[in-house]
């Protein structure tokens, strides 16, 4: 069950981060602005808490220790999540290419989540400049 909402859920980031990069390069603007406007032109807020609902009440989550965030932006859904099994959550990674979303997710994981020990990095998966002791989840 889980893997069906991986893989629609995976789905999901890739057209969105498809029409992301067209709208950054043809508006040449901020990431965090072009996000921003995308968000306000839909549903994605409403269609989030759904799908959360959803997720919490099919799959037990309890055993969650750490969690790993691709392409966050700042972290708005992500922190959300996390915060339901905030007691269990111990570590939290986030590789994000966006400099100012990660500066902003690094903000916002130490304010919302000051128990987690949480690290950001300024990369890609593709280019993965993360140190390989850091990927210990």
């Amino acid at each position: 069950m889980l893997e069906i909402y991986c893989t629609i859920f995976s789905a999901f980031v890739d057209i969105w981060y498809y029409f992301m990069e067209t709208q950054i390069m043809a508006m040449d603007e901020s990431y965090l602005k072009s996000l921003a406007a995308f968000r306000d032109r839909g549903n994605d807020r409403e269609e989030f808490v759904n799908a959360q609902s959803k997720i919490f009440t099919d799959v037990k989550l309890g055993g969650v220790r750490s969690c790993l965030a691709i392409g966050p932006g700042e972290g708005r859904y992500e922190i959300e999540f996390i915060k339901h099994f905030e007691a269990n959550i111990s570590k939290s990674i986030g590789i994000e290419p966006d400099h100012a979303s990660a500066e902003h997710l690094r903000t916002s994981l130490r304010s919302s989540l000051p128990g987690v020990e949480s690290h950001v990095f300024e990369t890609t998966m593709q280019t993965g400049r993360v140190p390989a002791s850091r990927w210990i989840l």
